[in-house]
């Protein structure tokens, strides 16, 4: 083998060495954030197809592009990730930094999002190709968010009280909420048939861990004052609990539009299935509007540990509730909502701090320009 070929392999082995070295949890909330960013766009490019202004019009090419790019760099990295993490295990003997347990409820958290993503990107024509395969998908991601939801409790019982307190629990339950809103949206790619029993299990799923979900929420916000948990992460528990129910009742009106409800109650389980939707979707709003206030008022006040990576998707499971509020309430003032929220993840959570990771990169790049050459096999090395 040549010299030249000799470098290059040595080369390629650096670079993966210090591809794996980045390859943590960090990267399905990247992936994650990404779709979910993206997901925002889509839902109310679809929910505002008549709107006045050029940047929020969904016939913008340029925001249609946007979010097809984000979407598939999301699903990259949420592809290449097991993948590089197995590569990491065998040739790494770090020890992971986060439990597999909560590693898998990120995974499943991204494979959920990007199949709620996806569904707005398959194209009609080949949309009986893909349902098959997502719903599949779906099922065996769903029951791995069971299988995570069931043991969440007993594991809090049985882990020591020092590393409870270290441990997001509230995450747990989040796979099986998000596995709730991803199967209302597969539902447009399906037959009547089976889009009712998929509204069924996406019911089931969100009354499954309602309660769990809210409960560790509630702890999540009673210990964010020490820093051992972030602080946006009960905003996403809840926000994702009220625009699933909000999103499962307003395709249980197109999907049971035809089914009559109980015969004490003789009206149509669509209509019935969408009046619940949308209330017990205001009350959860509220509550989810109510700590991202607080949120932001203990941020400004305590400064806490914080990372973008892990606000950028709470923050954005918020704008999607409140765009759902928007349709099922007709509420132009929730709509307006919608509007200064995604300007807000855009500006303050993606903008930002993508231009002081840039200016860091440049900063370092320059100083080691600066540095003069290191010298290696003459005297004056040694």
């Amino acid at each position: 083998m040549s010299e030249w070929m000799v470098k290059r392999l040595r080369a390629g082995l650096s670079c993966l060495g210090q591809l794996l070295d980045t390859v943590d949890t960090r990267w399905l909330e990247v992936g994650i954030s990404l779709n979910a960013y993206a997901l925002v766009w889509r839902t109310y490019k679809d929910f505002n197809a008549d709107a006045e202004s050029s940047l929020f019009s969904s016939s913008n090419e340029w925001l249609i592009l946007g979010t097809t790019l984000l979407s598939y760099i999301g699903l990259l990295l949420l592809l290449l990730f097991p993948a590089l993490l197995l590569l990491k295990r065998v040739l790494r003997s770090n020890p992971p930094t986060e439990t597999p347990l909560y590693t898998t409820s990120l995974l499943v958290v991204g494979v959920h999002t990007a199949l709620s993503n996806y569904t707005g990107l398959v194209d009609i024509v080949v949309a009986p190709l893909f349902s098959d395969l997502m719903l599949r998908l779906w099922h065996w991601s769903a029951m791995i968010s069971a299988g995570i939801a069931a043991l969440a409790f007993p594991l809090y019982i049985a882990t020591p009280l020092p590393q409870r307190v270290q441990t997001r629990w509230s995450v747990l339950f989040l796979p099986s909420i998000v596995a709730s809103a991803s199967a209302s949206d597969i539902t447009l790619l399906l037959e009547p048939r089976k889009a009712s029993s998929l509204l069924s299990l996406g019911y089931v799923f969100w009354g499954m861990v309602i309660i769990p979900a809210i409960s560790f929420a509630v702890v999540d916000i009673r210990r964010q004052l020490t820093g051992s948990v972030q602080l946006f992460m009960p905003l996403a528990v809840v926000s994702q609990l009220a625009m699933s129910v909000m999103a499962l009742g307003i395709q249980s009106r197109r999907v049971w539009a035809d089914s009559v409800g109980p015969a004490n109650a003789p009206l149509l389980l669509g209509e019935m299935a969408m009046a619940a939707g949308a209330i017990l979707g205001l009350i959860l709003w509220a509550a989810a509007a109510a700590w991202f206030v607080n949120a932001h008022v203990v941020a400004i006040w305590l400064r806490p540990r914080a990372d973008w990576l892990s606000t950028v998707y709470p923050v954005a499971s918020f704008t999607l509730a409140t765009i759902y509020l928007a349709r099922i309430w007709a509420s132009s003032t929730a709509l307006l909502s919608a509007r200064v929220l995604i300007a807000y993840v855009t500006t303050a959570l993606l903008a930002i701090p993508t231009a002081r990771l840039t200016r860091r990169l440049t900063r370092s790049a320059r100083s080691s320009d600066d540095q003069p050459p290191a010298t290696y096999g003459t005297m004056e090395s040694v």
